[in-house]
């Protein structure tokens, strides 16, 4: 009886999951084309991780945007900052770059 009360909840719960996952899909489809985020690090040493963590949820919930992170903090070279950001599609700017940028 257990059993067979815990499989009817896992059941549930999987497909109330995927009438999510495709209501979601067709929702923010329109949305989901030529997103641009800016994101300024000011104190990047400290707060880069929630930084990334954040990104990669905007990453997984629209497909097809453009993250672009501008360094801020004038102590840390933007190599680091590249470096940091080495495997994933991020583009970075230095505070100046962005300044100059027509948005």
């Amino acid at each position: 009886m257990f059993v067979q009360v815990f499989s009817w909840i896992l059941i549930m719960y999987g497909l109330l999951s995927l009438l999510q996952d495709i209501v979601t899909e067709f929702t923010y489809k329109r949305f989901n084309k030529n997103i641009k985020v800016f994101i300024c690090i000011r104190d990047f040493e400290n707060e880069i991780e929630n930084f990334e963590r954040e990104i990669s949820k905007v990453k997984w919930q629209f497909k097809n945007i453009s993250i672009n992170v501008v360094n801020m903090d004038e102590e840390i070279s933007d190599e680091v900052v590249k470096n940091f950001f080495e495997g994933s599609r991020v583009n970075i700017y230095s505070k100046n770059e962005f300044l100059k940028m027509n948005i």
